[in-house]
């Protein structure tokens, strides 16, 4: 951004008036056109402050913009009486301030009271001055005494009394009372003995007097005075000549102590030019530009503050259509928004806009300055839609940005700036808005920005990872599109520039920080894209590096953090690990608090912290990570503005979260609110916006889960339109659409257990092949769509059972269990469908189906199931070995039975019973490399369990590290084998080494299963499997018997397994007899004599 001016100076000259923020409706009022928009304006303040009941700071506020409007209006007619009615509203105002106040320090009191009683006075003498109403001359005069008797000693005191001089002098124009002029004589003395550079005011004065009495003393007294007063003059214009040529010196050399003495060499000259030297407006103007100047190198607050206050003050002087008046206003709205980067006061961005527009209109079209005044109020704009988000405001900026590039001869010096500044606004409105010609305008304009600079130009680092930053934009929006405005191919290109620039470049060159930051963001954004993880391990490590690199007072290190923040969070949500998800949390935090002033409740830094504990919530299922994200996202839904284009995707994300905790609360009250809120989301979207599908599908979701907690009538059709809405706009291309497609095929499955229509079961098939066609073999998500589509195939194979159905079906099951991806639990179940399926309809394969349940039962049953989910899926565990050495049995392979059933019972019994499980043996063996094998083990194993999408979430995941990471286990397996003592970890083991090992007698093995009932008889001496079938005994039998063994031993007191082993729980007691204690022994005494 370039400026005319900078500084201001507290010690130099008190602020007149308090100031009072003129907002941009107001200020455009001012001109005559809109006369009659300031009539409504002021009729509307009236009426509210007639018909409300506000009070305190409310009240206020609405008081001081009618005194703004009246002011405006009677400067165009002094003679409209408003000034009255101005009059009684800073009374009120003074009167309202005094009572807010009380709770406030007596200094801050005081000083609220005088300025109060000081701006109503200096309104009544401007009103006088106009419109001659001398009536209110005696009220004016009274305001400024009261002032004065509570201002203390100091530089503000001579103003007030120069004030009331001035008052009285205006009194004794009009009334020719004596002692107004003996008064304010005797008032500007004591001005003069504070503050020199009153002496011409007290000269007229004296003059006066002179003129009434002839008085020869006074008149000996005016010549020496005026004398002084000349020479105090000259002697401050010479004190400005310096500061000049210091000033010049600083520009030539960078000389920072020039600087310094330029800025003292200002002051004195200041104190010693009079208040009514011409030229004292434009030493305080040299003065304020030096102050920003010195502001713009050290950053030192106070040297902007007093810029601040020294340009309002030189406002006052100059006449409202002075054209030097427009530089003043454009270096105050140049500083108002480097005070809105410290401090981040909203109103000083949004009055440095209304000073920079008006700078702009004074300022003649031909000058050549006003290319300037364009490029700074462009900026202004696009800074206010950085905060606010407002597409309004973009739209200004690009306006101003073009005019000003228009007005730009080809060999001006700025044409480079300006083409960066017009893409750069043009990119962001891409950004916003996805209007393609931006982007591909965007790209041409910073393009030819950098091929003007000439090599080695000290902006061209800049300006390169501006273009960088243009293709990220271009791409970020184009992602998922069938066809993108920024490929792969052009982002690839980009970041190989922009890395061979830096890598060329000097290592200490200062905007390096920013550039790695930018090439970061891309790498992000292609990981995110195609799952390369060294790119999201190149970008992390430069972030790393550019975040050390950075000083802590760096307005930009914040920006830094919250990349850094960013990218740990995407990567856990593909890894797992959860040390980044903590770090993410953590530099977000410290983003947050870097951040020099409060943020908005909607910025981006608090909206990405709240994501980052919604995502540590899907993995840890802390309560309090998704109250946290919750809250975050509510305040931010309440601070966004109405319009605001990512309102819509903010809305969604709170009904997303509110859903997912209702998933772990099972509150009603979550789950409703979440059907509510993604309702509104839906309304606030049209057929394009990208974040449509999403909300589709989750509404849907939300409302299924509501109707199951209600128990109420599912409403499937709901799910099944919303759900096709979803894959109808969504293109193939987006990794999202296999997601509705599943879901689809879900819902459908669910209105055929209602309504039992062929038709339905024939479209769940066709979305879960859709579904298969968009995902990757490799993908952690196709064995869990194949063994959906595996569901649909069957139920139509048990409608009309027939060899084709037969081959489907078992073909989707058994690919499901067989592939090396997937979660093990989703491919245990489709194993366990697989076998079920084989056996019912005498399938070749269905031994290989319960081999291959078996092997996958360990990995569920040990491995990172939490524990309700692990006493679940060992319920049937318990019913898939009996039924898988039922089928061995059929086959007449006994050994295999045993084995199969020894292999179940240690999983299950080992679990039930705490045992330590084979991970834990690993980890507590006599070796190191054990040790660190087991650590490795269970980490990979954990990641392998939560990879790929979670229920609610449908963004692309990649399958690229999914196959590292099941390399990765496989690999070390193979590693824990070779360790003596491990060579058949997670193996079952065979069963004639167990029984010839622990010597044992004959074995009875009792096998209960829905297929059949058996007997195997183990003996070791010689090693024999023998078998009795149970043909008398069936599995209803067993399960009579085993409720009333488990009623027995509850009655006896009996420590018994939890009745999680049994799979039932009984609600009241039931009494039992001891007979049926020996007819339950009878029974078994007399099956074992049976079968003996």
């Amino acid at each position: 951004m370039e400026t005319h001016s900078q500084g201001s100076d507290t010690d130099i000259i008190a602020t007149l008036v308090r100031p009072v923020p003129i907002t941009a409706a107001l200020k455009g009022c001012k001109d005559v056109a809109d006369l009659a928009h300031l009539e409504q304006a002021i009729s509307l303040l009236r009426q509210i402050l007639n018909t409300s009941s506000e009070s305190g700071t409310a009240r206020l506020d609405v008081l001081n913009l009618l005194v703004v409007a009246l002011l405006i209006r009677f400067n165009y007619d002094p003679r409209s009486g408003d000034m009255g009615e101005i009059i009684m509203l800073q009374a009120e105002i003074i009167s309202l301030a005094q009572g807010l106040a009380r709770g406030d320090s007596a200094a801050t009191l005081q000083s609220s009271t005088i300025s109060e009683h000081y701006q109503l006075a200096q309104s009544i003498v401007t009103s006088v001055r106009q419109c001659a109403d001398v009536k209110l001359l005696d009220e004016a005069v009274s305001f400024q005494r009261e002032a004065l008797l509570m201002q203390p000693q100091g530089h503000e005191r001579a103003m007030s009394l120069v004030a009331l001089a001035d008052a009285l002098c205006l009194r004794f124009n009009h009334g020719k009372n004596v002692q107004d002029l003996a008064e304010s004589i005797a008032v500007l003395r004591e001005a003069h003995q504070l503050q020199h550079n009153h002496a011409f005011l007290l000269v007229a004065a004296l003059l006066r007097r002179c003129n009434l009495d002839g008085d020869l003393r006074t008149f000996i007294e005016v010549g020496t005075m005026y004398k002084t007063a000349c020479e105090t003059d000259k002697s401050g214009i010479r004190d400005w000549e310096s500061g000049q040529e210091q000033m010049a010196n600083f520009r030539r050399l960078n000389d920072i102590p020039a600087l310094h003495y330029a800025i003292r060499l200002f002051r004195q000259s200041i104190h010693h030019i009079s208040f009514q030297h011409e030229q004292r407006p434009t030493v305080l103007f040299s003065l304020s530009k030096a102050l920003f100047i010195r502001y713009s190198v050290d950053h030192n607050p106070d040297d902007l503050d007093q810029t601040i206050k020294i340009d309002r003050n030189i406002l006052l002087c100059r006449p409202h259509r002075d054209e030097h008046r427009s530089y003043v206003l454009s270096h105050l709205g140049v500083a108002l928004l480097y005070n809105f980067e410290c401090a981040g006061d909203p109103d000083d961005i949004d009055n440095a806009i209304v000073l920079l527009d008006e700078a702009l209109e004074l300022i003649s079209s031909e000058h050549h300055d006003r290319l300037v005044f364009l490029d700074n109020l462009a900026e202004a704009f696009s800074r206010r839609f950085g905060y606010r988000g407002s597409v309004q405001d973009i739209d200004k900026a690009v306006a101003m940005a073009e005019l000003a590039l228009q007005e730009t001869t080809d060999g001006d010096s700025q044409r480079p700036h300006r083409l960066q500044m017009l893409g750069q606004c043009l990119s962001r409105r891409y950004e916003e808005t996805g209007c393609a010609p931006d982007i591909e305008k965007a790209i041409g304009l910073v393009n030819d920005a950098v091929n003007l600079l000439p090599s080695g130009h000290p902006q061209e680092m800049k300006f390169r990872t501006e273009l960088g930053s243009t293709y990220l934009r271009g791409f970020n929006r184009s992602i998922h599109r069938s066809n993108p405005t920024i490929d792969l191919a052009a982002l690839n290109k980009s970041i190989s520039d922009l890395q061979s620039f830096i890598a060329n470049s000097d290592p200490g060159h200062p905007d390096i920080p920013y550039a790695k930051g930018t090439m970061a963001a891309m790498l992000l954004s292609k990981f995110e894209d195609i799952g390369d993880f060294s790119d999201i391990t190149t970008a992390i490590s430069l972030l790393v590096d550019t975040i050390r690199d950075t000083p802590d007072d760096d307005s930009y290190k914040p920006n830094h953090l919250h990349k850094l923040g960013r990218a740990l969070t995407i990567r856990f949500h593909r890894r797992g690990q959860i040390s980044d998800i903590d770090e993410a949390i953590s530099v977000l935090q410290r983003a947050i608090q870097a951040w020099p002033y409060k943020l908005p409740d909607d910025h981006v830094f608090l909206l990405d912290l709240g994501a980052a504990f919604a995502e540590r919530f899907s993995y840890l299922g802390v309560s309090a990570d998704i109250d946290e994200a919750i809250a975050i996202q509510r305040r931010a839904v309440a601070a966004s503005q109405q319009g605001n284009p990512q309102m819509a995707n903010r809305v969604a994300s709170l009904g997303c979260w509110l859903l997912s905790r209702f998933i772990q609360t099972k509150s009603v009250s979550d789950v409703d609110e979440a059907v509510a809120t993604l309702q509104s989301a839906l309304q606030m979207v049209d057929e394009n916006d990208p974040v449509k599908p999403d909300i589709l599908m989750n509404l849907a979701t939300s409302l299924e889960n509501q109707s199951e907690c209600r128990r109420e009538d599912p409403d499937i059709e709901k799910w099944i339109q919303l759900l096709s809405e979803a894959v109808r706009i969504t293109s193939d291309g987006n990794p999202a659409k296999r997601g509705y497609l599943n879901n689809l095929g879900n819902s459908h499955l669910r209105r055929f257990e209602h309504l039992h229509s062929s038709t339905d079961i024939d479209e769940a098939i066709s979305a879960y092949h859709s579904s298969l066609r968009l995902i990757p073999q490799d993908h952690p998500d196709h064995p869990a769509t194949q063994l959906n589509l595996g569901k649909a195939l069957s139920v139509q194979l048990d409608r009309e059972p027939n060899l084709k159905a037969l081959e489907a079906t078992i073909s989707q099951f058994s690919s499901a269990a067989l592939s090396r991806y997937g979660p093990p639990r989703v491919r245990l179940q489709a194993a366990s469908r697989w076998a079920r399926y084989a056996w019912k309809y005498d399938h070749a394969s269905v031994l290989q189906a319960s081999a291959a349940a078996l092997d996958l039962l360990p990995r569920v049953a040990w491995l990172g199931l939490p524990l309700p989910d692990r006493h679940r899926e060992l319920i049937r565990a318990g019913d898939l070995m009996n039924a898988a050495a039922a089928i061995c049995i059929e086959r007449a392979d006994y050994v295999k039975a045993v084995e199969w059933l020894e292999q179940g019972r240690s999983i299950v019994w080992g679990q039930l019973l705490q045992m330590r499980s084979p991970v834990d043996e690993l980890r507590n063996a006599d070796s190191d490399l054990a040790k660190h094998l087991a650590s490795r083990f269970e980490q990979i194993t954990r990641q392998l369990q939560t990879s790929g999408p979670g229920i609610i979430s449908s963004h692309s995941d990649s399958s690229a590290r999914y196959r590292i990471l099941v390399s990765e286990w496989e690999d070390i397996i193979g590693e824990i084998r070779n360790i003596d003592g491990f060579h058949s970890f997670l193996l079952p083991k065979k069963l004639e080494e167990f029984v010839i090992s622990q010597n044992m007698g004959p074995i009875v093995v009792l096998n209960i299963s829905t297929f059949r009932c058996d007997a195997l008889i183990v003996i070791s001496h010689p090693f024999e499997v023998r078998h009795v079938p149970l043909s008398n005994f069936s599995y209803n039998d067993a399960q009579r018997l085993r409720k009333s063994l488990y009623d027995l031993l509850k009655f006896n007191g009996r420590n018994i397994i939890d009745d999680r082993l049994s799979g039932y729980q009984e609600n009241e007691r039931t009494h039992i007899d001891t007979d049926q204690e020996f007819d339950l022994r009878d029974w078994a005494v007399a099956k074992a004599r049976q079968y003996s």
